[in-house]
């Protein structure tokens, strides 16, 4: 436990990646973003949301989507 305490504490609470990576001064340069992509499981569950806005503590609402097959 006292070795994944150790290992989590390494990692930049933002992005997961080591922090001796993500905050190195030369991998500013290096980066290089690529195209954006969609989470279809968000996408619904905003969609969802979007018609509850006006309930009552409309953030305390969970979504439970599934993924059906056919």
């Amino acid at each position: 436990m006292l070795a994944l305490s150790d290992y989590e504490a390494s990692l930049c609470p933002n992005c997961g990646r080591p922090l001796e990576v993500c905050t190195a001064k030369d991998t500013e340069l290096r980066i290089r973003m690529g195209e954006p992509i969609r989470c279809h499981f968000t996408t619904a569950q905003e969609k969802a949301r979007e018609k509850y806005k006006d309930n009552p503590s409309p953030r305390a609402l969970m979504w439970f989507p599934h993924l059906y097959e056919g």
